[in-house]
């Protein structure tokens, strides 16, 4: 009688299961850690934006702490899921495909925070500099119009932000696998760049706000990644030739 232990399907999704908890376990002491330190990460965030927050509801503040918890935690688990899908797929690897697996993970991981860092602290300082301009405070003004950010309101926006920057600059990543696949879809995708061009609009379109200038905050690095991304192929290509 065939003990269906021993099966390799079942071992693998035994493992792949105990690498999804893994990272819940990953996740949940993470988010406990950082609503230990709320208040520290509230400060980091609202860097870009400068100013005092409002709350309209009794447990608004509250719900925003547990919030910004877990989508922070989320955020900074990021590395730790990478290590389990590269853990996962190791062993039924060669060894230069493991080098290959490595180097995407380890440049993965480096645009992803660096994708972060960038807008946090260069990108959404402009664009909220660019917002707040439209205030007119001051006895010398016909009216007043002030803007009072809601906490909830303001965290969510720079959160989805950072997370949506942090996936675009996968591109370089997911361009560099399919060129390592499979060449000719690559260079189909390269000749086909306008269409690149409009679906960068699209994708930003849907995860950002529903203004121009946030738009062109997602949509303009990740062309310049895209284009970036061509040129260091090619010169992958050049040197291996």
């Amino acid at each position: 009688m065939v003990d269906i232990k021993n099966i390799p399907v079942l071992e693998y999704v035994n493992e792949l299961r105990y690498r999804v908890l893994y990272y819940i376990y990953g996740v949940v002491i993470s988010a406990i850690a950082c609503y230990i330190y709320k208040e520290e990460i509230l400060y980091i965030l609202s860097i870009p934006f400068g100013q005092r927050f409002i709350y309209t509801d009794l447990i608004e503040a509250f719900t925003v702490y547990i919030k910004m918890s877990i989508l922070v935690s989320l955020y900074v688990s990021y590395p730790i899921a990478v290590f389990h899908i590269w853990s996962f797929l190791v062993p039924g690897l060669y060894l230069y495909e493991k080098k290959r697996l490595r180097l995407y993970t380890i440049v993965s991981n480096m645009l992803y925070f660096i994708a972060g860092i960038t807008g946090h602290y260069i990108l959404f300082p402009a664009a909220f500099q660019f917002f707040q301009s439209f205030q007119k405070v001051g006895l010398d003004k016909v009216f007043n119009i002030e803007l009072q950010a809601k906490i909830q309101e303001y965290v969510l926006f720079n959160v989805k932000m950072i997370y949506a920057l942090s996936l675009c600059f996968q591109l370089p990543v997911i361009l560099l696998i399919i060129w390592m696949i499979n060449e000719q879809l690559y260079r189909w995708i390269v000749n086909k760049r306008r269409f690149i061009y409009v679906l960068s609009f699209i994708i930003a379109a849907c995860i950002s706000p529903p203004d121009v200038l946030s738009q062109l905050i997602i949509a303009t690095p990740l062309i310049a990644l895209f284009e970036a991304s061509v040129f260091i192929i090619v010169l992958i290509g050049n040197y291996n030739k």
